[in-house]
C-alpha cells in the first residue's frame, strides 16, 4: 500500500483507475489485482473500464498490469477469450500449477 492511503475511499472503479494514473509520474509502476472475478463480480464494467483505461489515458505510460484471478474458468472465458474486452492486449501469461 502507498503510504498516506489508509484513509483513502474510492466509488467508483474510474475513480480507482484515475487515482493510480495522476499519480503514476515517469517511474516504472506494476499494477497488480488479485482476485479479479471477484472485483468483476461486483461492477460489471470494470474488463470494459480497464480496457478503455490500457487504450487511451495508460497508452503512453510505463505501466504494467498484472491481473490475478484463482477461477481459472473467469480468466479463461472473461480475459482471454476472443470475447473479452481485454483480448489482444495480453504480453504474457503465467499459468501456476499445483
Amino acid at each position: 500500500m502507498m503510504p498516506g492511503m489508509e484513509d483513502i475511499s474510492f466509488h467508483t472503479t474510474e475513480a480507482v483507475f484515475d487515482f493510480i494514473d495522476k499519480n503514476i509520474g515517469s517511474d516504472k509502476l506494476v499494477l497488480v489485482i488479485d482476485e479479479l472475478p471477484y472485483w468483476a463480480d461486483k461492477d460489471e464494467a470494470l474488463l470494459s473500464i480497464i480496457q478503455k483505461y490500457i487504450d487511451t489515458t495508460w497508452k503512453d505510460k510505463n505501466l504494467k498490469i498484472i491481473l490475478c484471478g484463482s477461477a481459472l474458468s473467469f480468466m479463461e472465458k472473461k480475459v482471454l477469450s476472443e470475447k473479452s474486452p481485454l483480448f489482444g492486449r495480453r504480453t504474457d501469461r503465467i499459468i501456476f500449477l499445483g
